[in-house]
């Protein structure tokens, strides 16, 4: 998807969602991301190696997770819907927990929760999703989840009620059992500590034979979409794995972009930051947790960039547009209050009103 689709997608949400539609956008992508992930959990144990179980994917080397045909990238769009579905979940417990019975009972509050089908089933999407990014053994996708969740927590520091932090506390012991008791954590400890090994295809060569296409190429840069022909000649290690993206957004930015680029989106990126600040500041609804997520969602992916190209993938860009949009949309304004005149100063008035042609035609 060019980028004026996802300019125009984004002003689009961003426009419907200052009136409705944030709460239903949100419980959609929890249910998507729930559907695939239960897809890509499945997938990896019965046929690894084939998208949905059915197709192969064209590059044998490839690692298909669910509908992605790179795993990095399936823990991408989890990234950022895995903190929405959070925040969703915390602003339907603020609506709930808001009612007349602000302080319930500890019975009170196990029934709410045994009863509550919408929190029950958020909380799981949550688990689910999480555990599938697990298992996609992406390590740049659970330093992306990590980053986000403390951008989440961050971002809830004294809004939280009693009722709310306690369930949170149950869901992340619930994550914790399932991601020991379905997630293969030791081979992605494994993962994690080959990490920085020597080897043909590592990052850091990629990155090494990235400098000097930017430093080459530092004003217009090389073209959109031209990384890998550029790696054609300013590759220098083993050219049995070939490098078509320099697995790291901001490095390929640079090489494909140059300055003229770079410029502009950091001046985005500046703007975004201080739009936030604002949107986040001023929402004192229930609605403020929805933003959180996808706040926190965004900071996840903004990390995880730092060694994937995850965002060129429309299903990723799409949802990224999306979550800005719900993050930058201005608050519904609140419909005016209806003037009502008091008991004495208003009867008064209208009998006024009602006696002064009697008057009038007396005199």
């Amino acid at each position: 998807m060019g980028l004026a689709g996802l300019c125009g997608l984004f002003w689009t949400a961003r426009a419907l969602f200052t009136q409705h539609g944030t709460r239903a956008v949100a419980k959609l992508i929890a249910g998507l991301g729930l559907f695939v992930s239960v897809v890509a959990i499945v997938q990896r144990t019965s046929s690894a190696h084939r998208i949905y179980g059915v197709w192969t994917p064209r590059d044998p080397l490839a690692v298909p997770f669910g509908p992605f045909v790179n795993r990095n990238h399936f823990a991408t769009w989890m990234v950022m819907a895995i903190p929405l579905t959070a925040g969703y979940l915390l602003a339907h417990l603020q609506a709930r927990d808001s009612g007349p019975s602000a302080r319930p009972s500890l019975a009170e509050r196990v029934t709410r929760l045994l009863t509550d089908t919408s929190g029950l089933w958020l909380a799981g999407a949550a688990v689910i999703m999480t555990v599938g990014l697990f298992a996609s053994f992406s390590r740049s996708g659970v330093i992306g989840l990590a980053a986000a969740v403390a951008a989440g927590g961050w971002l809830a520091r004294g809004r939280l009620q009693p009722v709310s932090n306690r369930m949170l506390r149950a869901a992340a012991l619930v994550l914790i059992a399932a991601l020991v008791a379905f997630a293969n954590v030791t081979y992605l400890a494994t993962r994690f500590s080959l990490t920085m090994s020597d080897g043909s295809g590592h990052r850091l060569d990629i990155w090494r034979d990235t400098l000097p296409v930017i430093r080459d190429f530092w004003l217009t840069g090389t073209g959109a979409g031209t990384y890998s022909t550029a790696m054609l000649i300013y590759q220098t290690v083993d050219r049995s794995v070939f490098f078509n993206q320099a697995h790291d957004h901001y490095l390929q930015v640079a090489a494909e972009g140059g300055l003229l680029v770079v410029l502009p989106v950091l001046i985005a990126l500046a703007g975004l930051v201080r739009a936030a600040r604002r949107s986040l500041a001023a929402d004192r609804t229930p609605r403020y947790w929805i933003r959180a997520g996808a706040a926190a969602g965004l900071c996840g992916v903004a990390v995880q960039s730092l060694w994937e190209t995850g965002l060129c993938i429309p299903a990723n860009a799409v949802l990224c547009a999306v979550l800005a949009a719900m993050l930058l949309h201005p608050s519904r304004p609140a419909p005016p209050a209806r003037e009502r005149p008091s008991d004495t100063g208003g009867s008064d008035q209208r009998r006024n009103q009602r006696g002064a042609p009697q008057q009038a035609r007396q005199t």
